[in-house]
């Protein structure tokens, strides 16, 4: 589109336009579009020129498609009209599209086509006009079009629905006295809700919004107290304009069975909960499927009292009624720790709460028994008369009883308060039927049971001394192996029949001995490394410990004795080669053997260090 056009339609500029167009078949009128796909009329309409309309309209008096076209976003001049609030531009389409139906075969295809025309989000012009709240244009197209009233966006939102939920009470108020209002798809809302779902849930954005506004402000509270209940009168009176005109409306739910009442409940609005049970009391017995809780659970559970004082005013007997896990108003009050519910109902409802009070749930907890699992410390509740304090759960537990033997209450501010005060009051604690723990298994010399903690985590750390221990193992296996075949004395080189034989083979006694503690030493070892490398099997395994422990502790015994041979070979050794120097031999051993007694003691100390880590590890018996 030419670019002095397109200002020329954005500004009502009827010469400027038809300088522009004049003359142009409607062909190449409409081929001129902006980038998002508007025509002339949709710029026109946009900014509410009516005149310009009227005339751009008159230069093609029998050219239908101008009404129909749509743009980018599917939206038709009907659609920018109704949005931007232009009644006057509506008037001018709509009487065009009648002026049109004088040809039979067009104009009834295009009165009604325009009105049926849905944008890229399936809102029709009705939609758009009610969803920025344009009175006049919603009155003008229900008037002409009374069908859209049942038209339904891809959110699955009705005109009246977005009345509704945005709190525009006129617009409930005219379309609620529209014709074609007995469909239910006049009521639809997203997630199975209807009208006055969007109503009962609108109240409470309408009074936050009235609030956050007002704190904006500098006015006093008194100013803000009175616009809260003009405000409050307005969301209101859309709940009592559909109750009057649908008064089925209360008894429907949503997708998760929720009804509106519900959502009064929870939301805390008293004078809402009011109007719904007038219109259907039977709804205050109604338990949502999800959890089973009716409206004054719910209420119960946010702590909404004066909610609480509507519903059992009106309908007593709903104060009984239970949820799926059978607890009552006392005990969801107190499992959500809404200490004023708990009050409200000690002082002003001493009938109900005396059956309350005795009431267990389907795991047999009494509401006392609730209390003592919970952070809410309520003495007076503990001091009625009718709680009792001995009762017992399907656990066999009393309230006295889930106090001091719970763990997960450790980190219970009001633990400590609530004990006690059970305590004052004689609650009585039922240790023969106490479920406690089981006790951490013993563990035996053939290893550790596998489901203590503390023995796990000393299974890990012998896995760790277990790999050092293999390396002492290789180490004394490598010295042994290479000193088998280095002789002290050297081997006879050559001009004898014994050539490569030891030279003092057959001299020293030393050397008899030398040979067989290296053996020894050479043979444990190795049988050492042999249990170590079974042990492995074992090793990554808690179950099969007793078979790890019992290898480890071999393993660790040979490679003392290797150690201990391989001693007593470098002193015999030493002794050889030193045998004709006495002195100097003779006081090398002394030196050598008296490192036994030393070695002796370690062995001693360290055993009855290991003994005793085992012993602190192990839970006591019973």
């Amino acid at each position: 589109m030419d670019s002095s056009l397109h200002n020329a339609a954005i500004a009502g500029n009827i010469d400027a336009i038809f300088s522009h167009i004049k003359d142009q078949p409607a062909e190449q009128v409409l081929d001129q579009r902006t980038p998002n796909m508007n025509t002339i009329l949709h710029l026109a309409s946009q900014f509410g020129h009516t005149r310009a309309v009227q005339e751009i309209l008159a230069a093609y008096p029998s050219y239908p498609s101008l009404l129909t076209e749509v743009n980018s976003n599917k939206d038709s001049a009907l659609h920018l009209a109704a949005r931007g609030g232009h009644s006057g531009v509506v008037s001018v389409l709509i009487d065009h599209a009648k002026v049109l139906d004088q040809d039979l075969e067009i104009g009834k295809q295009m009165w009604s086509g325009i009105s049926e025309l849905k944008n890229e989000d399936d809102n029709t012009a009705l939609h758009e006009g009610t969803r920025y709240n344009h009175i006049e244009v919603v009155s003008m197209l229900l008037q002409e079009y009374p069908n859209l009233i049942i038209s339904i966006n891809k959110c699955q939102e009705s005109p009246l629905y977005l009345a509704a939920s945005r709190g525009f009470h006129d617009l409930v108020n005219i379309i609620t006295d529209a014709d074609g209002l007995n469909s239910l798809k006049s009521f639809k809302g997203p997630n199975g809700r209807t009208a006055l779902h969007g109503a009962v849930i609108c109240n409470s954005k309408g009074i936050y919004v009235i609030v956050n506004l007002f704190n904006l402000c500098d006015l006093d509270w008194q100013d803000v107290l009175i616009v809260l209940i003009i405000g409050s009168f307005c969301f209101t009176d859309c709940t009592r304009k559909l109750l009057e005109k649908c008064i089925f409306l209360a008894s429907m739910e949503d997708e998760g069975s929720q009804k509106p009442l519900h959502y009064a409940a929870r939301l805390g609005f008293a004078n809402l909960v009011s109007q719904l049970l007038t219109a259907d009391e039977y709804v205050a017995y109604v338990a949502e499927r999800n959890e089973g809780n009716t409206a004054l659970l719910l209420a119960a559970s946010v702590g909404h009292v004066s909610v609480m004082k509507e519903l059992i005013s009106l309908c007593p007997n709903c104060c009984y009624m239970v949820n799926i896990k059978g607890r009552n108003a006392l005990h969801v009050a107190i499992e959500h720790e809404q200490k004023n519910v708990i009050e409200y109902l000690l002082e002003e409802c001493p009938t109900i709460i005396s059956s309350l009070i005795i009431e267990k749930d389907e795991d047999g907890n009494t509401p006392l028994h609730l209390l003592a699992t919970s952070n809410c410390f309520v003495p007076r509740l503990i001091q009625h008369p009718l709680a009792d304090k001995g009762a017992l759960n399907k656990k066999h537990l009393t309230p006295l009883d889930l106090v001091n033997y719970d763990d997960k209450l450790s980190t219970l501010v009001a633990k400590s308060e609530i004990a006690e005060e059970l305590k004052r009051v004689g609650a009585i604690l039922h240790l023969p039927n106490v479920r406690l723990p089981p006790p951490a298994p013993i563990p035996t010399a053939s290893g550790p049971p596998t489901t203590n903690p503390n023995i796990k985590s000393m299974h890990e750390e012998m896995k760790k001394e277990a790999d050092t221990h293999m390396l002492v193992a290789a180490l004394i296996v490598t010295v042994t192996f290479t000193v088998g075949f280095t002789m002290p004395g050297g081997y006879i080189q050559s001009g004898s029949l014994n050539q490569g034989m030891a030279v003092l083979r057959t001299k020293s006694i030393a050397f008899q001995a030398f040979i067989m503690s290296d053996t020894v030493s050479f043979l444990f070892s190795v049988t050492a490394l042999l249990l170590y490398f079974f042990a492995a099997n074992f090793a990554t395994n808690l179950a099969d410990s007793e078979s790890f422990h019992y290898l480890i502790a071999h393993g660790y015994r040979c490679n003392i004795f290797a150690l201990g041979a391989m001693i007593v070979t470098f002193i015999t050794g030493t002794y050889t080669v030193l045998e004709h120097a006495s002195a100097l031999a003779i006081t090398t051993c002394v030196i050598a053997c008296s490192i036994f007694p030393i070695h002796l003691a370690i062995i001693l100390n360290v055993g009855k260090r290991m003994g005793s880590r085992e012993s602190n590890a192990a839970p006591p018996v019973g």
